[in-house]
């Protein structure tokens, strides 16, 4: 390498480290939680899926303010398979927003851009399950990208305010730097970085772990890694799987009873004969037995498999 060359190099170096907001104190400790597979509905797919008026019955609150775990569960349906008993949060929002790993991703079948919550931009459509009904939620899908909670106060200490991006070491027997984690700082938020169970695996994640910022970068810094190379923006992730299955695809209709079982009985049937369905809708891997076959045979209904 020729002298002017390592010139430049060096030059660059110095440059993009003096462009940094490097004013903020490093070190500042963060508790980190781990969030599992989950579904925030909105109010008009919570009255579709569990009936007019329902509202949401809270279960326990969770650590950001006013966010709780709902009583009820739904199932999430894809190409290759279902997720069962999956978590609702609420209060009910604007719009309905799936998030999961990209573990989950693969079991089902689908594809999703990694995204901070609420930007649904290229989000994927998922179909949704209650024990009632069945809906296909356009752009709701997400894998979340990690993030960290301060309110006011804790964001003034830290040096921190909201649109800031931070580097979280994680120091266990597997540790782990999180580059460029966005900060979201308000009214609303509590001090905590939220990870999926896929970085918790990969970082040895146990509950009392905690992060320590280990480097800051103003959110207007031209210089920060996440902003300049992906614009601040999600980005897609294209597995080689198959993408969003929709509901033209499926022909489903609103009379269709969906049975997400392994095992397809005749008193599954009959017990969906009772709400005059033409159409009996199960996964794909679902066994169906000779009687519930006949059943359906007898009375006219299709099953449907998805």
């Amino acid at each position: 390498m020729n002298e002017d060359l390592i010139r430049k190099v060096v030059s660059g170096v110095v440059s993009e480290y003096l462009s940094e907001d490097v004013s903020m104190e490093t070190g500042f400790t963060v508790p980190i939680e781990a969030s599992g597979r989950h579904v925030h509905l909105s109010t008009e797919d919570v009255e579709k899926l569990f009936g007019k008026g329902y509202r949401l019955t809270a279960k326990r609150n969770l650590s950001q303010p006013g966010q709780f775990l709902c009583e009820e569960r739904v199932s999430l349906i894809g190409p290759k398979a279902t997720l069962n008993n999956v978590a609702v949060l609420g209060p009910a929002r604007n719009h309905t927003q799936v998030e999961l790993s990209m573990t989950d991703l693969r079991t089902i079948g689908l594809s999703a851009p990694v995204a901070l919550s609420g930007d649904l931009q290229n989000a994927t459509d998922m179909l949704i399950a209650s024990k009632k009904a069945f809906l296909m939620a356009k752009g709701s899908l997400i894998v979340a990208k990690n993030h960290l909670h301060l309110s006011e106060e804790e964001a003034r200490v830290a040096g921190l305010k909201d649109g800031d991006l931070v580097d979280i070491r994680i120091d266990t027997p597997r540790p782990l730097t999180f580059n460029s984690v966005p900060v979201r700082a308000g009214e609303t938020h509590k001090l905590a970085m939220h990870i999926d169970f896929d970085e918790a695996n990969a970082c040895g994640w146990s509950e009392d772990v905690k992060g320590t910022i280990v480097r800051k970068f103003s959110g207007n810094s031209s210089s920060n890694h996440f902003g300049s190379s992906f614009g601040n923006k999600s980005f897609e992730t294209k597995p080689n799987i198959q993408t969003s299955v929709s509901q033209n695809q499926l022909d489903l209709l609103p009379d269709d009873v969906m049975i997400g079982v392994n095992y397809l009985t005749e008193a599954h049937v009959k017990e969906a004969l009772l709400s005059g369905c033409s159409a009996i809708v199960v996964p794909r891997k679902t066994i169906v037995s000779p009687l519930a076959l006949d059943c359906a045979s007898q009375n006219k209904v299709e099953i449907k498999r998805i």
